[in-house]
């Protein structure tokens, strides 16, 4: 059965009639066990269609079944690495919804089911090393780098052992390619001596030959989609080389690869939002890159398409926030675009409502200094864009509320008496 809504509805259906059957069986533990299969599978359903509020349910029922499995008739094995994987799923799906220390929680406990089994198979082994990368990301997000960094490392090095002993395996090295997208040796620590540069190319080159070899899977398409468009900005960062016109022409490259590939997706699977994301991603990316090498006529159009699409997806998925977040940075990248074109009253409008939403998405997190310090880059956009339009007194006010932003900033990021900093005070969302 194809993913779509009406398949989902099909399925919810018989689920909840599996699971009356299954509580009027309490004492049959393959039918409990068969029954936390289903709710496992219709989580990852829901995942698929971005309902990650529906999707949390039903993993968490997964969960909530695994954990009083008996024994028999399942393997411990087998039950160790499915009670760890849905916890694994479960804190994917938080993540997504933004809520970070529970995802935290849930990785991490996936952490300690395999650290006491004395399962070391091989499926045990990957399924820790996604629970590491999985760690890696949510540290990440709450403003604990170097906490990242140590499980970053721990997860390279269990895949590139599993790698060695299945080449073959496409799960194995696709988990092997995405954590190499996101090692940083500076935070992680060097691995006989390899740099950045070496694990951005490994982690393209791996994903390319899955895409190449499983043109039927377009999960790898977008996946290198993704890939290209966080090394291109990289490339563009600070650390990205001495050279600005190689630099700008190296990122410009891969934007066009990211773009082809989340273009081809997006048209043959518009029912799955991950693929309308990357694909406004890749347009609002490339369109920034037109923007800062003095093209930013031809960004425009690019610029209102990923707008679009975020907009349609904020209104369709109002519990997944990112979106909100996302819609914010793409209208105020659009807000300086259309400064630049001298389209000064469009501008100052996109930056407005970039602002709104952004205010919007932090009323949920009123300490992230992270987003606090985004609040005072957009106030700092609409002050330029007022200055033009000859509105002095209001250019001033945002000029302040920019530099009150970074001071609420600068104070949530300074060591607290007790001798840390707030968890979470530096929460980034799920991009």
């Amino acid at each position: 059965m194809a993913v779509s809504d009406e398949s989902a509805a099909v399925l919810e259906e018989a689920l909840v009639l599996y699971d009356q059957f299954a509580t009027q069986n309490a004492s049959n533990p393959r039918l409990q066990h068969d029954t936390a299969d289903a709710h496992r599978r219709m989580g990852e359903i829901y995942e698929r269609l971005g309902e990650y509020g529906k999707a949390e349910k039903a993993f968490g029922r997964a969960v909530e079944i695994y954990e009083f499995q008996p024994r028999q008739p399942v393997k411990d094995a087998d039950l160790t690495c499915l009670r760890a994987s849905t916890l694994n799923q479960l804190g994917r799906v938080e993540k997504m919804l933004g809520r970070f220390k529970d995802a935290r929680d849930h990785f991490g406990r996936a952490r300690l089911v395999l650290e006491e089994s004395s399962d070391d198979s091989s499926q045990a082994r990957y399924e820790l090393a996604r629970t590491h990368g999985n760690l890696a990301g949510v540290m990440w997000h709450l403003g604990k780098p170097e906490e990242g960094g140590r499980s970053d490392r721990q997860a390279v090095q269990l895949l590139e052992q599993l790698v060695s002993e299945h080449p073959k395996n496409a799960e194995y090295r696709l988990a092997l390619a995405r954590a190499y997208c996101r090692y940083h040796p500076a935070l992680a620590g060097d691995i006989d001596g390899r740099k950045r540069e070496w694990f951005r190319t490994e982690a393209v080159a791996a994903i390319e030959a899955l895409a190449d070899e499983f043109p039927q899977v377009p999960d790898y398409r977008c996946e290198l989609s993704e890939t290209l468009a966080t090394i291109s900005l990289e490339i563009l960062g600070p650390g990205g080389g001495p050279n600005p016109l190689e630099r700008h022409a190296a990122a410009e490259s891969l934007l066009r690869r990211a773009l082809e590939q989340a273009e081809g997706i997006a048209e043959e699977y518009p029912e799955i939002p991950r693929y309308r994301a990357v694909l406004a991603r890749a347009q609002k990316d490339l369109a920034w890159l037109l923007h800062i090498t003095n093209r930013s006529h031809r960004a425009e159009f690019r610029l209102a398409e990923a707008v679009a699409i975020y907009e349609d997806l904020w209104r369709e998925f109002p519990d997944v926030e990112v979106y909100q977040f996302l819609l914010a940075m793409a209208l105020e990248s659009q807000g300086n675009v259309l400064r630049h074109t001298g389209h000064l009253s469009e501008s100052r409008q996109a930056i407005d409502r970039s602002i709104e939403q952004l205010r919007s998405y932090m009323a949920a997190r009123p300490q992230s200094a992270f987003c606090q310090g985004i609040l005072a880059h957009h106030y700092d956009s609409l002050a330029e864009t007022l200055k033009l339009l000859g509105a002095e007194e209001e250019a001033a006010e945002a000029a302040r509320q920019a530099k009150e932003m970074r001071q609420i900033a600068k104070d949530a990021l300074e060591p607290k008496r007790d001798g840390g900093n707030q968890d979470g005070a530096n929460q980034r969302p799920a991009i």
